[in-house]
Parts: structure tokens; C-alpha cells; sequence
């Protein structure tokens, strides 16, 4: 404030500098906009090392340049990076636990084909508790949920113990009990395996689809639907003749 003279004298008044002190801000801060295994889409996240990027985004993908860029940007002494996952219609995968209980994969992509579950009744005379354990058959990750609760206001509810979940999301009721698996499972064999007894597996809308436009890529003869009638198609999805169909299987 100006100081405002009462009597003579020497008067001192202090003024703000007019120099601003320009703050520096970061300029090795890359940013990467791309298709990645897993992870979230169309939102921006910070990661600091190339393990933020294995765990969040599932490192390195054949079908994707984007992570061998990030590998080589921190082995080149990156420290700091911004990634932006983005894809062209992935859906996520779906886990049907019984009793309208289902569980979707916590982000899209084809990942979610390997999660698998399994649900244990610890006390088969209380239907209101269940044990839930949730895998990721191509990490290995595992998640394990004790005394789920089918009330929805209690804290240990499905949609409440699944919130720091990595690996899935609450997708239907959460006021019912999911079917138990089978108990009895062969000596040697892993629960989790697609040779156990009642595991459940993950579904994805059109997958036979995508398994047929492989196929067809690669060249092989697949069904298709033409007129009501399922026939054989090649790679253009052009129905084939049957003998000329019979002599490329015996050429291969």
C-alpha cells in the first residue's frame, strides 16, 4: 500500500519488482496415441516407466507399434510419457457367474479372453455368502474375493469389493449367488485350465466371426451363410465348388 506522509520526514516505500520470474516447465514429456493389448481407451494417462506400461497396458503387442515405441523411448532414457489408448471396436469380454450374476472385463480388447472364474460356497447353509476368484490365464494375475455378500448395501456387496479390481467389473445382479463349480477337480490339474470341471470362461460378441475372417485370410475354405444354406466360402467369402474345395485341401 502507498504509504501516506502524517509529518515531515524520510519516508520509505517498498514497490513489487517489475521482473516475473518465468517458471520453467518440462519438455521431455512424450506423448503416445495408439492400440495397446489392454487398458483404458480414450483417456490420457501418465506412466514413468516402461513397468507402468507392461502393468497397465499390457506391453508389447504384435498387432501394435505403439508399445515398441514406448520400449524404446524409456531404454533411450525416457522419463515421463503420456498414453492415449484408442481401437476400432473393441468390445470387453463377459463372465456369465449363474443366477444373473456377470462380470465384464474392466477394459475392451481381446484380452478379456483369458479371464477366467471360479465360485466356491463356503457354508452351503448360508445362500448369501460366496468366495470369488477371478484370473488372468495369459498373466496369471489373480484376484481372490472372500465372503461376497448378496445384499447390495453391505460392504463386502459384489459391486463394492470389485471397485480396485484390475481385471473386472460387476456387469449384472448383485443381489443374487452365482452357481458354486464343481469341487471335485482332477489331482494335477489347474482350476483355472480350460480342462477343469465348470470353470467359466469369458464370452465375446462375434467371435466365431473373427475366427472365420481369419481362416479366410489364411486361405482356408469356412462356413458361410448364402441363401438360408451354410456352405463353404474362401477368403472373399465367395462360395467354392466342392471338388475344387476337396483338391486344395489334398494339395495342402
Amino acid at each position: 500500500m502507498p504509504t501516506t506522509p502524517t509529518y515531515p520526514g524520510v519516508y520509505i516505500e517498498e514497490l513489487p519488482s517489475g521482473v516475473r520470474t518465468i517458471t520453467g516447465v518440462p519438455t521431455s514429456i512424450a506423448a503416445f496415441v495408439g492400440s495397446a493389448r489392454r487398458g483404458p481407451v480414450d483417456e490420457p494417462r501418465r506412466i514413468t516407466s516402461w513397468a507402468d506400461f507392461q502393468r497397465t497396458y499390457g506391453g508389447l503387442w504384435r498387432q501394435s507399434t505403439m508399445g515398441y515405441a514406448v520400449y524404446h523411448y524409456y531404454q533411450n532414457g525416457g522419463s515421463d510419457a503420456v498414453i492415449v489408448r484408442v481401437h476400432n471396436g473393441a468390445t470387453a469380454a463377459t463372465l456369465d457367474l449363474g443366477n444373473g450374476v456377470t462380470l465384464r472385463a474392466s477394459d475392451p480388447g481381446s484380452w478379456g479372453g483369458s479371464l477366467r472364474a471360479r465360485v466356491e460356497h463356503p457354508d452351503p447353509n448360508d445362500d448369501t455368502l460366496y468366495n470369488l476368484i477371478v484370473r488372468d490365464a495369459g498373466t496369471g494375475d489373480e484376484e481372490r474375493y472372500l465372503n461376497v455378500s448378496t445384499d447390495e448395501g453391505s460392504p463386502r456387496g459384489l459391486g463394492r469389493v470389485l471397485r480396485p479390481s484390475a481385471l473386472v467389473e460387476s456387469a449384472g445382479a448383485l443381489d443374487a449367488r452365482p452357481d458354486e463349480n464343481a469341487a471335485n477337480i482332477p489331482l494335477g490339474t489347474d482350476p483355472f485350465s480350460d480342462d477343469a470341471p465348470d470353470v467359466r470362461h469369458t464370452r465375446r460378441p462375434g467371435r466365431a466371426r473373427r475366427q472365420a475372417d481369419l481362416l479366410r485370410h489364411a486361405g482356408h475354405a469356412v462356413p458361410i451363410q448364402r441363401g438360408g444354406e451354410e456352405v463353404l466360402g474362401d477368403r472373399r467369402g465367395s462360395r467354392l465348388p466342392a471338388a475344387r474345395i476337396a483338391r486344395g485341401r489334398r494339395r495342402r
